[in-house]
């Protein structure tokens, strides 16, 4: 059995041991140590990395009881001496994250009697799963300003080792099934849970809790944070963003969201005018286009392309230009082509598209008379032109 040193002691990050088991799994070397401070994932925290020998450990599970260090080498062999590293900085990540979710999760059952039935720790965020399946603005804010209260009150954080018997002396957030000794996070008079993972030293350390989102899971809300470093990098990048736009727009930071809505509002408005302004333009470009039309067995065919992304535009402009030459219309504008087919000619815009898509691999569909296909390369439109020609010639 491994003597997990950082279940008494989280700051030891560096450490002598003997090697008692190396391996392969699957593709990776796994060095088993008579102690170690590598944290291993689990309880919903993430494993540490650092170095073994000075060799790069990149990953730290358990395995039937045993904690592998994996690594893309192997570290030495059995019964030899081994030097561990772990990396600071992810350590202090972690540390900040698990105990950030544990002030949160305290926070929430102290406020509203949410429990937590589940927990993420990642690289990116940590999350709790509240067993409520609602949760307004107005809570979440509640429960940041008292995690941070809590935070900036740099409590002790301890950790004690109690007999289930006495748990019951303690004010626990949850109660655990286990029994025998039971290894205990101790956040001051605030919070006391059961917990095998690695934790700040006062709660000061944490730095600030940011809840960032929510999301709704197996029915519950998710609710996302950011704690220490990764608070702080997305506040700077945050910083960055606003800086840059309040710049660019002449106004102090707090003004953005009016003068975004003000600009989105104007952006609608120029949008109509030049919806409009293309709904006149378009008989023009029919009767400029349909100069090109060319006829195959008796049938009208017009192929063109169009600098255009509007999908409304482009449907109406073809249908229009099928129509008016009582043919077919395809058009093809930005990596589509838009197929038009006049009733009167008892042909399939759906089905042309089908035959093309089976031809050249391309996806699309549509109905009789107005069908689409994506994905189109503009080096392609000849020979889907020349397809067509036949296809129509063929059938006609």
């Amino acid at each position: 059995m491994t003597e997990r040193l950082y279940y008494k002691d989280p700051n030891i990050l560096e450490f002598e041991a003997n090697i008692v088991e190396v391996g392969r799994k699957e593709d990776r070397f796994f060095t088993v140590l008579d102690k170690t401070a590598f944290y291993p994932t689990s309880g919903g925290q993430l494993y540490d990395t650092g170095r073994l020998n000075d060799i790069s450990v990149f990953e730290v599970i358990e395995d039937n009881g045993r904690i592998l260090h994996l690594t893309d080498q192997e570290v030495g062999k059995t019964g030899e001496a081994a030097k561990g590293k772990v990396d600071k900085q992810r350590r202090q990540i972690n540390r900040q994250n698990h105990t950030a979710q544990h002030i949160l999760s305290q926070v929430f059952f102290r406020l509203f009697n949410f429990v937590t039935v589940s927990v993420h720790l990642g690289e990116q965020y940590g999350a709790i799963e509240l067993n409520t399946d609602k949760i307004d603005q107005d809570k979440l804010k509640e429960s940041e300003i008292l995690a941070n209260d809590i935070v900036s009150s740099n409590l002790d954080i301890e950790i004690l080792f109690i007999d289930d018997c006495e748990l019951h002396n303690y004010p626990m957030r949850k109660i655990p099934e286990r029994k025998g000794t039971i290894r205990i996070i101790k956040i001051g008079e605030f919070e006391y849970s059961a917990c095998g993972g690695t934790h700040c030293n006062c709660t000061a350390e944490v730095g600030m809790i940011k809840i960032t989102d929510t999301e709704m899971m197996r029915n519950h809300v998710l609710v996302k944070f950011l704690a220490g470093s990764l608070a702080v990098d997305d506040y700077v990048k945050r910083y960055d963003v606003t800086y840059k736009l309040a710049t660019d727009m002449t106004c102090h930071y707090s003004d953005l969201i009016g003068r975004f809505e003000k600009l989105t509002e104007e952006n609608k408005k120029q949008k109509l005018k030049i919806a409009e302004l293309k709904r006149e333009l378009i008989p023009i470009l029919v009767e400029k286009i349909i100069a090109k039309s060319e006829k195959i067995k008796g049938i009208s065919l017009v192929f063109d392309s169009i600098d255009e992304t509007d999908k409304n535009f482009l449907n109406n402009l073809t249908s229009q230009i099928a129509g008016r030459i009582n043919g077919i219309a395809v058009i093809y504008s930005d990596t589509k082509l838009i197929i038009g087919v006049d009733k009167k000619t008892h042909l399939s815009a759906g089905d042309l598209a089908k035959k093309i898509n089976s031809s050249f691999d391309f996806k699309g569909g549509g109905n009789a008379v107005l069908a689409q296909i994506g994905g189109v390369d503009s080096q392609k439109t000849e020979l889907v032109r020349e397809f067509i020609i036949k296809t129509l010639s063929d059938e006609l």
